[in-house]
């Protein structure tokens, strides 16, 4: 599979994921849960994308305005889960939470429309095919990093 194909899996991974988080939300224990694999998922995904997709478009590409927007689009992403993992009162993890799934549906969004679109343009099969094998050994690594998440 190559790495267009896997990116957009994976969105629509985070999509199911960021349902099920919305789904637990009247339940603390399930919430904290469902975030903890969506945060772990993020993670993985984030750090394989960058360090493929996002390396090669630095490379390839005169205009770095794409990928640095999308980078700090996964940074801000990540301030907010750190702040939902301290936020204690129902009312604020609600406003937290759909701030963050707006960001990160949005960022999801622009990713396909713009982004791969502009990196089909400078990476050819074979490369895409290669950052698709790197992707999958770089997002293991991370996911083995962070554990098997907890069963409820």
């Amino acid at each position: 599979m190559d790495i267009f194909q896997l990116v957009l899996q994976e969105h629509r991974r985070l999509q199911h994921l960021i349902a099920k988080v919305n789904r637990a939300s009247n339940n603390c224990g399930r919430r904290r849960l469902q975030l903890m694999k969506l945060s772990r998922e993020l993670d993985a995904h984030t750090a394989a994308e960058e360090q493929t997709l996002y390396a090669d478009l630095l490379a390839l590409s005169q205009d770095h305005v794409l990928a640095e927007h999308s980078v700090s689009e996964h940074d801000k992403a990540f301030r907010l889960i750190t702040e939902l993992q301290h936020a204690a009162p129902k009312d604020s993890w609600i406003s937290i939470f759909e701030n963050l799934q707006s960001e990160v549906l949005h960022h999801l969004e622009t990713e396909e429309r713009c982004v791969l679109q502009r990196a089909r343009q400078l990476i050819g099969k074979e490369q895409a095919l290669r950052l698709g094998r790197r992707y999958k050994i770089i997002k293991s690594y991370h996911l083995s990093t962070w554990g098997e998440p907890p069963t409820p």
